[in-house]
């Protein structure tokens, strides 16, 4: 019944934006969100002299929108609810933060 259907894993349905996902992160590490939108002319500059930031330049077109993804078919048939994003922050954070207590 599944196969050769398009399903998308388990979303939160806040559908947070990419400055509310920096945002969320910087505020559970206890930090100022910082970060700068990079122009795509800036990025065709940099790209001279740094290939990677080339690269990002091809790709720019995929970033002037937020995608958000419906998970609502997959909820349904499997009855299995994303971790509401904050929630998965936390843990995510706790768990990186013990990884580098424990490697010091």
């Amino acid at each position: 019944e599944a196969y050769g259907q398009v399903w998308h894993l388990p979303t939160d349905p806040a559908r947070l934006t990419g400055a509310q996902w920096v945002d969320l992160i910087a505020s559970e590490m206890g930090v100022e969100p910082r970060y700068r939108i990079l122009p795509v002319w800036l990025m065709g500059v940099i790209g001279v002299f740094v290939p990677i930031v080339r690269e990002l330049k091809e790709m720019a077109y995929q970033y002037d929108r937020d995608y958000f993804f419906d998970s609502g078919k997959f909820d349904r048939q499997f009855k299995l609810p994303a971790t509401p994003a904050k929630e998965a922050v936390r843990q995510t954070v706790a768990h990186l933060q013990q990884e580098a207590a424990t490697a010091e």
